[in-house]
């Protein structure tokens, strides 16, 4: 079990995680923090919300993106896969 505690828009957070120890949720929250910083540096955004619903945004679009690049990744493993077994028959037949 993990917990941390941190600072966001002046309000503190207590976090408690069943899953993660100290070390990675303190690491989670540094990046979150890390993320709305420059996500307010770019938009120059002040409103806490606002730049709250733009990072969950953000984050959606990177999860999506990163979903399309390990189904196009298991596509290509798949195809490779299948190429490497029609040779081998391929070769097997001709053996023969």
């Amino acid at each position: 079990m993990g917990r941390v505690t941190f600072s966001l828009f002046g309000r503190d957070f207590h976090f408690i995680s069943d899953k993660d120890d100290d070390e990675k949720l303190k690491q989670l929250t540094e990046q979150f923090q890390q993320k709305i910083e420059l996500l307010k540096k770019e938009t120059n955004e002040t409103d806490s919300l606002k730049l709250l619903v733009f990072l969950c945004i953000n984050l959606m679009n990177e999860n999506l993106k990163l979903n399309d690049e390990i189904i196009k990744n298991n596509s290509l493993e798949n195809d490779n896969i299948i190429l490497q077994l029609l040779d081998k028959i391929k070769k097997t037949i001709n053996k023969e």
